[in-house]
């Protein structure tokens, strides 16, 4: 994705194989081995009030924050990953965002591989999309998917936020790494999955925290 202006341009898209650019509606979208398409062009993607000022691009969903504070999200919704179960009336057509409901305005934002997280200028964490045996999101639900923003379970106000491909990461306030949801690898931990885990002590302006699908990369400063 590239932003221009108060424009978005999404080039690759999402949608099932049959689509050539664009998928026409959400709701089609209905297996994570059926998402990115090729579109060998730029395809504005519509739906969003006010200017982009942040963009996140998961598997197969997008999130767009504005400059209101507002989250738009778009794309793939097989695990309620775009944190509603469908476009309001009269904005289900090509390529359009939809706002997603918070209880407050936002501060960062991160899709993973089928969940998505923010923080809110407050420092609270939201989460939503897959919640694999009930702890991938760590949030007071065992559902499966969550399809609303939840609160995680945690005191702990987020600077930084990463969503990785089940598990999440974030960098707190007051300078930790933290770690939760799964680790079939054990990088990070060998037990209580359904915990929240301190990974390591960083500096809280930590500014990039990148995730991979087993790795994690942190860029401190000097």
């Amino acid at each position: 994705l590239e932003q221009a202006g108060s424009n978005i341009t999404g080039l690759g898209a999402y949608g099932s194989p049959e689509h050539q650019e664009t998928v026409e509606d959400v709701s089609e979208c209905t297996t994570q081995d059926s998402t990115f398409v090729q579109s060998k062009k730029p395809v504005k993607i519509v739906g969003i009030e006010g200017k982009a000022v942040a963009i996140a691009a998961g598997f197969g969903h997008l999130m767009v924050k504005t400059e209101a504070g507002d989250l738009y999200t778009g794309g793939c919704n097989t695990h309620d990953q775009l944190g509603r179960t469908k476009p309001p009336k009269g904005t289900e057509g090509r390529n359009n965002m939809a706002k997603v409901e918070l209880p407050g305005k936002v501060q960062a934002i991160s899709a993973g591989y089928r969940h998505s997280l923010v923080t809110l200028t407050d420092g609270i964490l939201m989460a939503w999309g897959y919640n694999g045996q009930g702890y991938v999101l760590h949030v007071d639900s065992a559902d499966p998917t969550i399809k609303k923003p939840m609160k995680v379970k945690t005191d702990k106000k987020f600077n930084t936020i990463e969503a990785a491909y089940d598990t999440s990461f974030g960098v707190t306030t007051d300078g930790t790494l933290d770690a939760w949801g799964q680790d079939d690898q054990h990088a990070f931990w060998r037990d209580a999955p359904a915990a929240i885990h301190e990974v390591a002590k960083i500096p809280a302006d930590t500014p990039i925290v990148a995730a991979g699908m087993e790795h994690l990369l942190v860029l401190e400063k000097s």
